[in-house]
């Protein structure tokens, strides 16, 4: 459901002396913990706390619920354009793929790593060049619903956003969701162009056709539109469930607000995660979440509350992916062990010697 970042671990392949000092690992692991000190000096532990021991069984039952079906609309965006690729994996697989991705996303910010592994075992049967296209249009998709709601969720609450930021907040999500379609409408004409290229010299016929197999894909998109509209369908429609979902968490806390607050304030905490002075974003983006929803008039520890149960919200998936990943190497680790032969041990028998 999030973005996929650029960069590893937030940090550019190439970097000068500040960029290495600020992607270390000791200035990451300082940054994290400066995120959290200043997160539990801002808030009430204790009552925090309390908050969560008498958190509502019922709504966190709703919110894992509809976190699931969230998961599997995304599931489905990203796996309808794969089966355009050629790829056939039967529904079985493709839960257990998506959730080993899902628990692997977890440990890299923005997904990277559920990308990095979806790509690599689906490659083995569509080619790589597929295998990517398939998963950069369910993430577009995935984004595209992000700036939509955000768009819908800044006109609806103009009112409480109140005249010093109007129809801004509206504008950039607007804006966003017009830089998504012209980067999937960029590409899905992207194989025509390098069509024109082919004719041209040595350098730019051999880059045409190293990637003519991702380019090729977005336009076998472009000549089957329902499958577009199916997987940029299924975007949208994930994340307006992930809002519900979002919504029913903030009530086992007691928070009564509604999807809207969501739509705004979460893509901006999500932008801690892409820090690159801090651990995937730990204690940074807790910290902008709480500080967005006191803005809007939520108690400091019910936000804090609420911060954690977001972090905690794809956990049951992960961990149920991580299962399978674990299982799935025990399994292939038996097929490789080679069947050892079973050694005679049975003496043969010895005739009587002569008199």
């Amino acid at each position: 459901m999030l973005i996929a970042s650029t960069t590893v671990a937030g940090c550019p392949r190439r970097r000068g002396l500040a960029a290495s000092i600020l992607c270390s690992t000791p200035a990451r692991a300082l940054g994290t913990a400066l995120g959290l000190l200043l997160l539990v000096r801002a808030v009430n532990v204790p009552a925090a706390a309390r908050e969560l021991a008498d958190v509502r069984p019922g709504w966190i039952a709703a919110g894992t619920a509809l976190t699931g079906v969230s998961i599997c609309l995304g599931m489905v965006s990203w796996a309808v354009l794969l089966r355009g690729s050629g790829a056939c994996l039967d529904p079985r697989s493709l839960v257990s793929l998506y959730l080993r991705a899902l628990f692997v996303g977890q440990l890299l910010p923005g997904g990277v790593g559920g990308d990095a592994v979806r790509v690599v075992e689906t490659g083995r049967r569509t080619g790589t060049g597929r295998a990517l296209a398939a998963v950069v249009g369910g993430r577009l998709a995935g984004a595209l619903g992000i700036a939509l709601w955000g768009a819908v969720a800044a006109l609806s609450m103009r009112d409480r956003l109140g005249d010093s930021l109007g129809y801004l907040p509206a504008v950039v999500a607007a804006a966003l969701a017009l830089a998504i379609l012209l980067a999937l409408t960029t590409l899905l004409c992207s194989d025509t162009l390098l069509r024109r290229l082919g004719g041209g010299g040595g350098l730019l016929r051999r880059m045409a056709s190293a990637i003519r197999p991702f380019t090729g894909s977005f336009d076998g998109y472009a000549h089957h539109p329902r499958l577009l509209v199916a997987s940029l369908g299924s975007g949208v429609v994930s994340w307006g469930v992930n809002l519900l979902a979002l919504t029913a968490l903030g009530h086992a806390v007691g928070i009564g607000t509604n999807p809207g607050v969501f739509a705004l304030v979460i893509p901006i905490s999500l932008l801690g995660t892409l820090a690159p002075f801090s651990v995937n974003g730990l204690g940074l983006r807790e910290g902008i979440l709480v500080t967005l929803l006191a803005h809007d008039g939520i108690g400091t520890t019910q936000a804090a509350s609420l911060s954690l149960l977001v972090d905690l919200q794809v956990l049951p998936f992960a961990v149920a992916g991580a299962v399978i990943w674990g299982l799935r190497r025990r399994c292939m680790a038996g097929e490789q062990t080679p069947a050892v032969e079973p050694v005679a041990t049975v003496l043969p028998t010895l005739e009587p010697a002569a008199a």
